[in-house]
């Protein structure tokens, strides 16, 4: 891979004749020319993941039953994505926002909710209903994530990708900041770039008739949910149940879509991806779309390779990156 030199600025400092102020002196910024970069990958290698720890964080406080009531009888819509995924790895663990609370399901031995569990929706919904609504009126996010975490370290599988998903109807509590959490979870999976974030939130903002008038826009979880690049939903639905269908198949096509990381960062309107010489259409699959750019990750994920069917098929990525770089991405 040929190495990209940016943002070398040589300077020189020219005094005018006569000229004593240093008020009167000329500055010249001289910015030598960038080099194009160019990496071959094989396109047969471009394959999405096949591992998932998913963490539900589901909120037990007094005001949350009917919240809790619903996921729970639409969860079946959410858990089917991955039933119905041959070759994905998948397991998930329930905690709740009160963290003095131990672990409700996945993280015990004889306690496992993953690809191998013969009825993955009972044990989901039976952990649900243990919740119950007697949590501590102070309620986190952080907080018990990090606990759990750190008390059953192997709950983490180092080469699978982590879904955090959070389900409440209050503001974040926790003692900690966003950067700290942030901070712990890297420790955790070495790159926040396999890490995937969802909310569903009942807030007032949202038309929800909450006890406790929680403000999504104006909350700590959309600092989380916008620095994470997750997505957010409303838990006033009134169809919750495709809501968390549209949640479970936005992670599974995260997964196991084919991806190819870029080496710099683009201006998005000048990607393009060509293959013999045609480009290849941008947007959803339904509409006829070949790829997507995800920003979070910098990378371009195609939904499949069904159009390159050949073992020595060649792809072309080209962007502009926000330095004026012109960079081609060659795939073989």
């Amino acid at each position: 891979m040929k190495r990209l030199w940016a943002g070398v600025v040589s300077v020189f400092l020219v005094g005018l004749a006569g000229c004593g102020d240093p008020s009167e002196r000329l500055y010249v910024y001289k910015i030598p020319e960038t080099k194009p970069i160019e990496q071959t990958h094989a396109l047969k290698e471009l394959h999405g993941k096949n591992k998932v720890d998913i963490l539900w964080v589901i909120d037990n406080s007094g005001s949350m039953s009917e919240n809790q009531e619903q996921v729970r009888v639409n969860s079946n819509e959410f858990i089917s994505k991955f039933i119905t995924k041959t070759g994905l790895q998948w397991k998930m663990g329930l905690i709740s926002t009160d963290v003095s609370n131990p672990p409700f399901v996945g993280f015990r031995p004889g306690d496992a909710l993953d690809y191998q569990s013969s009825n993955p929706v009972q044990l989901f919904q039976g952990a649900v209903k243990r919740l119950g609504i007697y949590g501590d009126a102070v309620e986190r996010f952080y907080e018990p994530v990090l606990r759990a975490f750190d008390s059953h370290p192997h709950f983490l599988r180092q080469d699978a990708v982590l879904a955090l998903i959070v389900v409440t109807d209050e503001e974040e509590q926790s003692t900690i900041s966003l950067e700290n959490f942030l901070q712990k979870i890297k420790g955790y999976k070495n790159d926040l770039k396999d890490v995937y974030t969802y909310g569903l939130f009942a807030a007032s903002d949202d038309g929800c008739d909450t006890q406790t008038m929680f403000t999504y826009q104006s909350s700590r979880y959309k600092q989380f949910i916008d620095k994470t690049k997750g997505k957010k939903y409303s838990l006033c639905d009134p169809n919750i149940g495709a809501k968390l269908a549209e949640m479970g198949d936005d992670l599974v096509q995260q997964l196991v879509r084919p991806r190819l990381y870029l080496s710099a960062r683009p201006v998005v309107n000048t990607i393009t991806v060509t293959y013999k010489g045609e480009l290849l259409k941008w947007g959803q699959k339904d509409d006829g779309g070949l790829w997507l750019y995800d920003y979070g990750n910098n990378a371009i994920l195609f939904h499949d390779l069904d159009f390159a069917p050949g073992p020595e098929e060649k792809v072309t990525v080209n962007f502009e990156t926000e330095l004026g770089v012109r960079v081609r991405h060659t795939l073989d």
